[in-house]
Order: C-alpha cells, then structure tokens, then sequence
C-alpha cells in the first residue's frame, strides 16, 4: 500500500480540530465511518486521539491524522494516516511527512471500541492500543489547501 493523503500537515491547525464533515461521496460501507469520527485511548503508555474521515473517491478508504498527548507545552504534532476498512478491519499506514511511511496501525473495530496494533516503520517498536469512539458528530471544518 502506498502511502497517498489529500490533506497536507501545514492546512489543519495545531488545535484538536478534527477532520471536515462537509459532505463527501459515501464510500465507506461501515455506518461509523460514514462521516468525520473521532477515537481516543492508548497507544502503550500515551494518551493518544484518533481523527478519521472516509476518502473521497476511494471505496472504503479512510483518511486523517492522530495526536500524541505529550504533556508538555509543546504544540502536539499531528501525524497523517491513510488506509483502508474490510469489514470491521482496518488497516492505516501514518506519514510524518505526508510522504514516507513511519508506521502501521491494524485495528479491529468492535462496538464502538478500536483495538488493534501499531507497528513502527523499522519494524522494532510495536504498541498494543485500545481506542474509544469519541464522536461521530459534525467536527470543525478542516480545509485543505
């Protein structure tokens, strides 16, 4: 799977808003993921929140990006993700850069409740992580650039 994104790191602001909900082609098959939806939970030890949206023109692509809580004053980085849902699998791959690939997410979606794990690029950090579905309400509109 390569790694392609529509959205660039530099067009979402630092603050927590989550993916646009303005309408998009329904190409998700699964009801959760018919619009913006956000996680959170653990990835290990760090408190980490979820941001996903359906990709436009691509049946059961899933595209977004994820903060990592630091607990420092540091502004958290935003990390990009792009893959694809089977069923109740998903498969995400997440780009520092929005170019090469840093990381594997595989996720098992079950009421409401993303379990899964990720993998680094290197292949020698793996993190088991447990995500709650915080909201498939309409999130702030995020336009790319």
């Amino acid at each position: 799977m390569s790694f392609s994104l529509s959205l660039s790191a530099s067009a979402m602001p630092a603050q927590a808003a989550a993916p646009e909900t303005a309408p998009v082609a329904a190409t998700v098959q699964h009801p959760v993921f018919k619009h913006a939806v956000e996680f959170s939970g653990m990835l290990g030890k760090q408190v980490v929140h979820v941001f996903l949206r359906p990709k436009k023109d691509e049946i059961d692509g899933l595209e977004g990006y994820y903060i990592l809580n630091s607990g420092s004053k540091t502004p958290a980085k935003r990390i990009l993700l792009a893959g694809e849902l089977a069923g109740d699998r998903i498969s995400l791959e997440e780009s520092q850069d929005g170019t090469e690939v840093s990381g594997q997410w595989d996720a098992e979606l079950k009421g409401g409740q993303l379990t899964g794990n990720w993998l680094s690029a290197d292949g020698n950090t793996s993190l088991d992580f447990v995500l709650k579905l915080r909201s498939p309400r309409p999130a702030r509109q995020v336009t790319a650039k």
